[in-house]
């Protein structure tokens, strides 16, 4: 008898093909044999444009998800992704103005309230990116600046210019959304996760 499929109703808190790419990618990596039925959904962060720590980021991750919940409650689970920079010299020589790290934080949530978290790597950004960053400008708009492309955000994104798209925006992304389906498919351990600060809506 052939197995049974499953068909997983996946909703992205964003539009961006980047995030819902790497979501699937992801879900299929983690789920084989299932079918998927993946919407993305605009909904607000309610942090800055451009978070500037790595809690701020994930506070717009978690505030993504519960807005993408509320919006469409019917699903399996409920993905939000947030990126962001932090400015940080590790106690080194450096100023911590010009040194900016990046990443991204994923929050995926089951129906049954199951969640999980990963963070992916992290890398740093070139002096002319980080002080349009600085200045005032999503890293989006400031990569745009010093690269000469458009709308890289929606494309490549820093990791994919820096790396010669050896690692692509969505791929990048995908590797922690595979960490994140951590707690959900190992549900027998019992998994704590950090709490965001009340100041990001959490």
């Amino acid at each position: 008898m052939a197995a049974t499929t499953t068909n997983l109703r996946l909703v992205v808190a964003s539009k961006n093909p980047v995030k819902i790419g790497a979501t699937r990618d992801g879900f299929e990596k983690s789920f084989p044999g299932h079918t998927f039925s993946i919407s993305g959904v605009d909904v607000p962060s309610d942090v800055a444009a451009q978070p500037m720590t790595s809690r701020e980021t994930l506070g717009g991750a978690l505030n993504r998800l519960h807005a993408a919940r509320a919006l469409v409650p019917d699903a399996d689970y409920w993905i939000g992704i947030e990126g962001g920079v932090e400015q940080t010299n590790f106690g080194g020589d450096a100023p911590a103005a010009d040194v900016m790290e990046v990443f991204a934080w994923i929050v995926i949530e089951a129906a049954d309230g199951t969640r999980g978290m990963g963070r992916t790597g992290s890398f740093f950004l070139p002096e002319a990116v980080v002080k349009l960053v600085v200045g005032g400008l999503e890293l989006g708009h400031a990569d745009d600046q010093v690269f000469g492309g458009s709308n890289s955000k929606q494309k490549t994104g820093s990791v994919g210019l820096l790396t010669q798209d050896r690692i692509t925006r969505q791929s990048y992304y995908e590797h922690a959304v595979l960490l994140a389906l951590i707690p959900l498919q190992n549900t027998r351990f019992r998994f704590v996760l950090p709490v965001v600060d009340a100041q990001y809506g959490m």
